[in-house]
């Protein structure tokens, strides 16, 4: 509980999304990534992240959880 955690796209180059507080009783935490509230989107969309590997990393940088972006179709 109270643990920050970053989320980001690895490849070629690595983009930070965002981060995630894990911040209720259980310790869950939520990452929203929005263009229309001006966040962007590495490549400019969705699309254009498929495949990528992504990351949730703690506080020290250490990945806790890895995977890859599929692809939308």
């Amino acid at each position: 509980r109270g643990a920050t955690y970053t989320v980001v796209l690895t490849g070629e180059t690595e983009d930070t999304l965002g981060t995630i507080r894990a911040g209720n009783f259980l310790g869950i935490g939520a990452l929203l990534v929005s263009t229309r509230r001006g966040d962007t989107i590495p490549g400019g969309s969705v699309g254009a992240v498929a495949g990528r590997g992504i990351e949730i990393r703690d506080a020290a940088g250490a990945a806790v959880l890895t995977g890859t972006v599929p692809s939308l179709k």
